[in-house]
């Protein structure tokens, strides 16, 4: 069996994220996709909130994904992809065959030779471990969320997955009014 191991913030999901994961879906067996749970606030980034984000996540994002993705929702995607290959390494009648899909930077952490002669040394030497570089998209969720920031609902809507367009204006006003709640929240109360 051919497992896909994808781990990312997806904050939030674009066309771009969609279509490596319905590739990921079509080329292996199961995709696993460890989904970051923290909420995204980077200064001079538009914020966007775990809280909202699940809603999303379980009402419009997981009903759209290819049947064979299982979603796991993480608090650090990348480490929990990484006790994924552990566990598997630990298990000697193990002949699933893993395929990575991560940034090229990630996929340096995995080759050095610690992990490649220790951590998952049988992984590597039955040649059960692949990685695949992420494509680079104009499709990415930093865009999204300057659409966010810049009010702008088209832009964003066109970024979304096409089975999310339609519905591109409900996640819009979500996100967006997340943040104005959190406003509210912070402010003081008149006196």
């Amino acid at each position: 069996m051919w497992i896909a191991l994808i781990a990312g913030s997806f904050k939030p999901l674009t066309r771009g994220h969609h279509s490596l994961i319905s590739l990921a879906a079509q080329d292996n067996d199961e995709v696993h996709l460890f989904v970051s749970v923290k909420d995204r606030t980077r200064k001079g980034e538009y914020p966007i909130r775990w809280d909202v984000m699940k809603r999303i996540w379980e009402d419009y994002i997981i009903p759209i994904l290819p049947q064979n993705v299982k979603v796991h929702f993480s608090g650090n995607p990348t480490s929990d992809q990484f006790l994924a290959l552990e566990e598997a390494e630990k298990n000697p009648f193990e002949y699933n065959t893993y395929v990575v899909y991560a940034a090229e930077e990630d996929i340096r952490r995995y080759n050095n030779p610690r992990i490649r002669e220790k951590t998952l040394a049988h992984l590597y030497a039955n040649e059960q471990l692949i990685f695949k570089t992420l494509p680079r998209n104009d499709v990415s969720a930093t865009k999204a969320r300057q659409a966010l920031m810049n009010d702008d609902l088209v832009e964003f809507v066109s970024l979304m997955p096409s089975p999310l367009m339609q519905r591109g204006h409900i996640i819009f006003e979500l996100l967006k009014a997340s943040v104005e709640n959190r406003k509210e929240e912070e402010e003081p109360p008149a006196s």
